[in-house]
């Protein structure tokens, strides 16, 4: 089973979000918390991953799953970086972060998310969330999937 170690930072404003544009080192995992009507204030709301720049992915203009950022107050974001160790090469690193985005959104649901929620299907991988990681767990596996969404670790 592989594993790869993501490198989280935040809590960061959208404003200090607009300071990582450079393309090779600002990408990979986000997670953007808000006010959600069941959940209450600073909840995770959705999990995501771009590779190019954190900038470009938020305030390009025109991502449906992200535009309602702009109607949102108290909106905080963790940016996460895979470890570069953790791959071999650019068709690597994107082959992992796809896969861990979507074990993340997996294992812990984010009410606007849509996809991923219900199965994960990438490669068998055990993630370990450092850093400023907010509220995810802090290692991730798919290993016995089912039995660890449902009693956390």
């Amino acid at each position: 089973m592989r594993t790869v170690r993501v490198e989280w930072e935040g809590p960061l404003s959208l404003d200090e979000v607009k300071a990582l544009d450079d393309d090779d080192d600002d990408c990979g995992l986000y997670q953007i918390y808000g006010r959600h009507i069941i959940f209450g204030d600073d909840s995770l709301l959705y999990v995501g991953m771009t590779t190019w720049a954190f900038e470009r992915r938020f305030f390009s203009g025109g991502d449906p799953h992200i535009d309602w950022l702009e109607e949102e107050e108290g909106v905080s974001v963790y940016v996460g970086r895979i470890v570069e160790e953790d791959y071999e090469h650019e068709a690597d690193w994107k082959h992992v972060l796809k896969d861990a985005e979507a074990l993340t959104i997996y294992w812990h649901s984010p009410p606007y998310n849509s996809s991923n929620i219900e199965t994960y299907n990438g490669q068998s991988l055990i993630i370990e969330n450092e850093g400023e990681r907010g509220d995810l767990c802090k290692r991730l596996s798919t290993d016995k999937l089912s039995t660890y969404k449902l009693i956390g670790n």
